[in-house]
């Protein structure tokens, strides 16, 4: 039986990029843009800029489910190629198709006005990123076909070797684009704080204080991940950031019913209303997955490590359904 705390670290190794809320998604940004011709014609700057955060997202999110789950089905800790033992056996969970598009919008993106700073280390980084989609998808395609049965591993060994070595590619690159997102994304959600702030959009804030509660959550529990997977997390130090996260969530709740808040915000259309709704589900799931894991101090390890886990998951799948507002 492989030791799952040691591949519990390999696979951090593919998503420790912290996933991140575009909230407006321009203000900010405006500023790496001002300085170049902005008579943009094919691609405003919302657009462009709307293109670059989602594939960040897409960075940390899609693609790196899709890296976890190829990690954990064939390879050892290591990283050298697992032979098939399940003649049923998938190449890993999720699929390349949801990663190209945000590949196809940013790519659009770097040919139109108004250019950007970053743009230079998005076409290193697509590049490299075709790269690894395309091998991705070969994997894809193999296990779907069952080739292994005929070749006995052979192909998805080179395979392996092959991914392997375009990783040690990508890894700069991606680093460098989602190094600067980040910052010019925080820079972004400062600045839309404020103006929700000075508006006093209550279920906007609530949302925003919501995810700061879980991100600090997420964030002590990726800094208590020693190099050898485990974990040095006790219930003393989770129990304050838990408190916090229920309690946002009691807030959150509260101001979500709130009707005049709900017209004055702009949330009364079905399809706000509804991803208000799914919000609300997602942070109440968070919540749950948080109680989980103070609950699972104390426990075995593999029972702790699930739980960080989840909690990641759930943190991606919160942040994704706040940027759908955008």
């Amino acid at each position: 039986m492989r030791n799952k705390g040691k591949m519990f670290t390999f696979i951090l190794a593919f998503s420790l990029l912290a996933l991140m809320v575009s909230c407006g998604k321009l203000d900010t940004a405006k500023e790496s843009i001002k300085k170049y011709d902005s008579d943009s014609t094919k691609m405003n700057e919302v657009d462009k800029y709307n293109a670059y955060v989602d594939l960040f997202n897409v960075l940390t999110g899609e693609l790196s489910t899709i890296k976890n789950s190829y990690t954990e089905k064939h390879m050892d800790e290591a990283g050298n190629f697992i032979p098939t033992g399940d003649k049923y056996a998938q190449a890993f969970t999720g699929a390349t198709s949801l990663v190209q598009p945000a590949i196809e919008k940013a790519d659009k993106g770097l040919s139109t006005k108004p250019k950007m700073d970053i743009d230079k280390d998005v076409a290193v980084m697509l590049d490299f990123l075709k790269k690894e989609i395309s091998i991705l998808e070969e994997i894809e395609n193999y296990y779907e076909e069952k080739d292994f049965l005929n070749d006995h591993d052979e192909k998805g060994k080179e395979l392996n070797a092959k991914l392997l070595s375009v990783y040690k590619e990508t890894d700069e690159p991606i680093k460098i684009f989602c190094d600067k997102m980040r910052i010019l994304m925080d820079e972004t959600e400062k600045d839309d704080r404020k103006v929700h702030e000075k508006e006093d959009n209550k279920i906007t804030l609530g949302m925003m204080q919501f995810i700061d509660a879980a991100k600090e959550a997420r964030n002590l529990v990726n800094d208590s991940i020693a190099e050898n997977g485990t974990i040095n997390l006790t219930t003393e130090k989770y129990a304050e950031v838990n408190t916090k996260v229920s309690k946002s969530l009691d807030e959150l709740k509260a101001v979500s019913k709130d009707s005049k808040a709900i017209e004055k915000e702009g949330f009364s259309s079905p399809t706000a209303s509804n991803i208000i709704e799914s919000f609300v589900s997602k942070a109440s799931e968070f919540k749950t997955a948080s109680n989980a894991l103070y609950g699972s101090f104390g426990e075995d390890e593999e029972a702790v490590i699930d739980a960080v886990e989840n909690i990641q998951s759930k943190y991606s799948a919160l942040i994704d359904t706040y940027n759908k507002l955008g």
